[in-house]
């Protein structure tokens, strides 16, 4: 065995390798490009076996103990987020984790502060890195994080936010990392075209799960509003794909690469609410991957016109929305050009 202990000062970008180093190749790849800075300064103790193994920190005869402060930080280039202004306390060890750290940091200039520490949920799991937060967002904080909502919110609501990660423990598996964020919503108005609004003090849910999946290299968001959105989205370099289930409906057993499906039920739509508040907003998908399969409308407006128990379709062609509706006393195929 080698001992080693002491203290070192230096770029803070030595420890964001370090981390790095020790987590999936493919995570490691998909952070490369990520831009480090600020200061830290760390006191540390480790023993390894020498020769004979493969070196690796998390190995059941390995150990390593840090106690590291870092200053003037910032993490900046993954997926439009920044982090500047990072502080943090950080006491970590192979072999119970991390011990009461703390981290505080500007998320693309919104204000943040976590708490960091390692436990086992269960009796049955293994030990896990969390990350927890609970902060107030504005409208204004919100969209600097998703400009699409940029003129749609209105107020402010208190969130969850949860980063799991690996436990870092010698002997035990690394996990890939999964990002949760839930709110209530409450005190926060949402102007979308109905029924996807919300008033400002009426409550209802949001959980988004984020999770960077290794093995497919890409990301998988999984995303449940006011218990009456369902979706699944799964993003990479090769193919993206997912689906939004709306009202009943059942998740669909295979999808189609490159595409955004809809489907599910509404008691009431209003077609061109919709396409009018399209052709105003960027919306967040592109487009051209974006197509309605079988969603059920009880009772439908198109323009004057109010249809019954309608079945929707919709495809990209020529540039356009191209609609097909069957109801009760109707079946055609609707086109709305996209605006120049």
């Amino acid at each position: 065995q080698i001992f080693l202990s002491g203290q070192f000062s230096g770029p803070f970008n030595s420890l964001v390798q370090l981390f790095l180093n020790n987590t999936s190749k493919e995570l490691k790849e998909s952070l490369k490009s990520m831009k480090v800075s600020g200061n830290q300064t760390t006191h540390f103790s480790t023993n390894f076996p020498l020769g004979g193994e493969e070196f690796s920190l998390l190995s059941e005869r390995s150990f390593l103990s840090l106690k590291s402060k870092i200053s003037d930080a910032s993490l900046l280039g993954y997926n439009r987020l920044s982090f500047t202004d990072i502080f943090a306390s950080i006491d970590f060890d192979t072999k119970t984790g991390l011990n009461k750290s703390n981290l505080s940091a500007r998320l693309n200039s919104i204000p943040l502060r976590f708490d960091l520490y390692t436990a086992k949920k269960d009796k049955n799991s293994f030990p896990l890195t969390y990350v927890t937060s609970q902060i107030r967002l504005s409208d204004t904080d919100l969209t600097k994080i998703y400009p699409f909502f940029s003129g749609r919110l209105k107020g402010q609501a208190k969130f969850s936010i949860n980063l799991k990660l690996p436990g870092f423990i010698r002997g035990y598996e690394l996990i890939d990392p999964q990002l949760t964020l839930e709110s209530s919503l409450k005190n926060l108005e949402i102007s979308l075209p109905s029924p996807f609004d919300k008033g400002l003090s009426k409550p209802s849910s949001l959980k988004l799960i984020s999770k960077y999946v290794s093995k497919e290299d890409r990301l998988e968001v999984n995303l449940n509003y006011k218990n009456f959105l369902r979706g699944k989205f799964l993003y990479g370099d090769k193919s993206s794909e997912g689906f939004v289930i709306l009202g009943e409906g059942s998740y669909p057993l295979e999808l189609v690469q490159n595409k955004f499906f809809v489907s599910g039920s509404l008691k009431k739509l209003d077609l061109s609410q919709y396409i009018s508040f399209s052709s105003e907003y960027t919306l967040p998908l592109d487009k051209e991957l974006f197509f309605i399969k079988n969603l059920k409308v009880k009772e439908m407006q198109l323009g004057s016109m109010v249809l019954k128990e309608t079945v929707v379709d919709m495809e990209r062609a020529d540039e356009s929305f191209k609609f097909s509706l069957i109801s009760e006393g109707l079946k055609g195929i609707v086109r709305f050009p996209d605006s120049k």
